[in-house]
């Protein structure tokens, strides 16, 4: 009975693996991801500022196309950007993001620090499609840097990354 159980679970996970698209542009053009599961994560996206003296930013877009299941709704339900900053002085960095969700604005959110240490931009709720559409997010991924250093590639945490499940349909 056991056996059962495992073959059905595996049967379910696999009808429901996801198949995930990126486009890059911007900075980020030569960008990368990994889908494993229900988690994308998304590399290279050259957004580290080196100058450390005057005012410096990077932009990178990527639009995530996930696709529908027939009797499943899609729930992105997190978002997390992470980077590092080094500042000597009166300096100012800042990580900012805002996404579209199928077409629909979602609030962004940024983090902003005067001091050197980690910049993360974490949030929830991105958002939920309709019953077998596929989901397209639009991400406007921002670093601003003044008179700064802004590691967000090279951080020791340099993670970007959504989460997300499908959910049967009510």
């Amino acid at each position: 009975m056991k056996l059962l159980g495992t073959l059905a679970t595996l049967l379910l996970s696999t009808q429901l693996s996801a198949a995930v698209d990126v486009r890059f542009a911007g900075s980020c053009a030569n960008g990368d991801f990994d889908a494993v599961g229900t988690d994308v994560e998304y590399f290279n996206l050259n957004l580290d500022l080196f100058n450390g003296q005057g005012s410096e930013s990077a932009e990178c877009v990527m639009t995530t196309t996930i696709s529908g299941k027939r009797k499943f709704t899609i729930n992105v339900s997190d978002f997390k950007a992470e980077g590092f900053a080094e500042i000597d002085g009166s300096g100012l960095a800042t990580l900012f993001v805002n996404h579209r969700f199928n077409g629909q604005i979602v609030a962004g959110d940024r983090d902003v620090t005067r001091k050197s240490g980690s910049l993360l931009v974490a949030q929830r709720a991105i958002g939920t499609a309709k019953c077998g559409q596929d989901v397209v997010i639009r991400t406007k991924l921002t670093t601003k840097a003044s008179n700064a250093i802004v590691f967000q590639d090279s951080a020791v945490s340099n993670t970007v990354r959504y989460k997300f499940k499908y959910i049967p349909c009510p």
